[in-house]
């Protein structure tokens, strides 16, 4: 009489294994175990895997993490079979506490460079972004606390007051790839950010000894004001002003009137359909004093 097989376990899979995939590139596990051991059952680098492959399944709290796990193949997506119980909000918060005390931003800097490196991004060229992520809740801080950034009520970006935003600033590269980046003040303006950037970002360019006068390109919206006039000192050249700069309305009023136009064609990448037709380019150079 044939063996009786064992029971047939099923799992969804979905797209978690291609971000296990990624993380594994990125060596984000072996660099949490390498800065924070443990000598628990569980490194602290494969919970915080866990916990970035959580938020990929849907919005669940942290303390559902462990619900979670259940239904998950645990050894195909962490790299070996663990009980759901490893996953107990108790030991996420204490990942969490060891992961606020070693500090995140040289974390997620070794990972971005790593990144750089293994896929080769683009860098000549670098962008900057906001992300705002809503939270819920009391957050009854003192003034004087040395936190990252303190949760207030009020959004600056969709003027609604009830809303806790906690924003993060990122410098991207490529196609929005984070190689840099901090936590900010949820309800501060996108203009402030962007001058605390400059202000940051020129001091950085000096080190390695620029000329005096070297020029660098930006393409920022929020640029044109005396603030961060004042912050890029006399290196400056924007080749696109925001809207509401009357030199905009005047450059482009020139060029519909001139009609010296370049043909740059469809820069998609993607092939049109019928509810995305293509969009050709053109475009013309104007000079502000």
């Amino acid at each position: 009489m044939p063996a009786i097989p064992p029971a047939i376990e099923v799992y969804p899979g979905h797209h978690l294994p291609i971000i296990k995939a990624y993380a594994d590139q990125l060596g984000l596990v072996g660099r949490i175990k390498h800065d924070m051991p443990t000598a628990r059952a569980v490194d602290a680098g494969t919970v915080v895997l866990g916990l970035v492959l959580d938020p990929r399944r849907g919005r669940s709290p942290l303390s559902r993490v462990e619900a979670l796990m259940a239904h998950h193949d645990t050894e195909l997506l962490l790299g070996q079979a663990l009980p759901a119980h490893a996953f107990h909000d108790e030991t996420v918060g204490r990942v969490l506490e060891r992961l606020y005390d070693r500090g995140t931003m040289q974390l997620v800097t070794a990972w971005a460079v790593r990144a750089v490196t293994r896929f080769g991004w683009e860098r000549r060229y670098v962008h900057f972004a906001t992300t705002s992520r809503r939270v819920w809740g009391a957050y009854p801080l003192a003034e004087a606390q040395d936190v990252p950034c303190s949760v207030r009520s009020g959004s600056s970006k969709e003027k609604r007051p009830a809303l806790q935003p906690c924003v993060r600033s990122r410098l991207c590269v490529d196609r929005a790839g984070p190689s840099w980046g901090q936590p900010e003040e949820g309800n501060a303006s996108e203009k402030t950010l962007t001058t605390t950037l400059v202000s940051a970002s020129a001091q950085l360019r000096a080190r390695p000894g620029g000329q005096p006068g070297a020029s660098s390109a930006m393409a920022a919206a929020a640029l044109v004001t005396e603030d961060h006039r004042a912050a890029l000192g006399a290196s400056l050249c924007i080749p696109r002003f925001p809207a509401p700069d009357s030199a905009c309305e005047r450059v482009i009023a020139e060029a519909v009137a001139h009609q010296r136009w370049a043909e740059v064609g469809v820069l998609a990448q993607t092939p049109p359909t019928t509810p995305r037709p293509k969009t050709v380019y053109q475009v013309a150079a104007g000079r502000v004093p």
